[in-house]
């Protein structure tokens, strides 16, 4: 017959003396939320394009996009096709990002609540 031993008892690391807060970053799962930020005329709309196939306005005009807009982008890691090759999984949605194009960010309080809402926005993602 084996005896097993029992582990020690460890405190909750709330409750433990000194101890570091735990950091979260949102709901786990396999999507991330990416915001473009940048000032006006920067080329955030172009990139946010070219990485979701988007049809977001582009335009050599300041202030273009005028409310965050939103589109999923699938993230290309070659560990996940390796995984899927070899596993062959019913499903093969691999890891997607959700990329937020903000408007411009500027120091002009004339437009203060469009201003508040392209931060929540981006305090938003991840």
């Amino acid at each position: 017959i084996g005896y097993s031993v029992p582990a020690p008892l460890v405190a909750p690391p709330a409750l433990r003396p000194n101890s570091q807060p735990e950091v979260s970053f949102g709901n786990p799962g396999n999507t991330i939320k990416v915001a473009l930020v940048g000032l006006a005329n920067c080329g955030k709309s172009l990139v946010f394009n070219a990485l979701t196939g988007g049809q977001a306005k582009v335009s050599s005009t300041a202030g273009t996009t005028t409310q965050p807009e939103e589109a999923f982008a699938q993230l290309p890691l070659d560990t996940f096709r390796w995984l899927t090759a070899h596993v062959n999984p019913r499903s093969s949605l691999g890891p997607m990002a959700k990329i937020v194009d903000l408007p411009p960010v500027s120091r002009s309080t004339a437009n203060r609540p469009a201003q508040n809402r392209c931060l929540a926005a981006a305090a938003a993602c991840d």
